[in-house]
């Protein structure tokens, strides 16, 4: 997982304290190091209270602590759009990642100015609809496409 989506994560608390050490592995392996990041990377199961901690650290470090969760969720619509245009993520499960984190995030449907209310609205259809699913499949597609039009050079557009 890359710096961009950890951090994502982490900020709207998607991930959890068994995950850090092994994704401080990764970010070593990719090239990122300090102090806390290493330490992290070393933890046992018994020392998992620390982790938190120390990742909140490593993100300091790295000049990565301004991200709010509103800007997170909207980064993580776009990633998630990229892995259901690519077919990389089914895209009802897309769909329902993009629900989870606006209602992970705090914030209500309506405080994204309607952006990312095709998701959801196509999700709960695909839910109570099941002889639909492959008209709502398509239909999420779409909206990820749109999605990535509208954000082509990768920042969000204000309505």
């Amino acid at each position: 997982m890359d710096l961009d989506t950890t951090e994502i994560l982490w900020t709207l608390d998607l991930l959890r304290d068994k995950q850090l050490p092994t994704l401080a592995c990764e970010m070593l392996l990719a090239g990122l190091n300090n102090e806390p990041l290493r330490r992290l990377a070393g933890l046992s199961d018994y020392e998992l209270s620390e982790s938190k901690p120390l990742f909140s650290a490593v993100l300091e470090q790295l000049g990565r602590t301004g991200l709010g969760k509103k800007e997170a969720v909207l980064r993580l619509v776009r990633i998630v759009s990229l892995q259901i245009v690519s077919g990389e993520v089914d895209a009802y499960d897309g769909a329902k990642k993009t629900w989870n984190a606006q209602r992970n995030s705090g914030f209500s449907i309506s405080d994204f100015c309607h952006k990312i209310d095709p998701f959801i609205y196509v999700a709960d259809e695909y839910e109570e609809r099941p002889a639909d699913r492959e008209f709502f499949k398509q239909a999420i597609i779409r909206v990820a496409s749109r999605w990535l039009e509208d954000t082509a050079d990768g920042t969000d557009r204000e309505e």
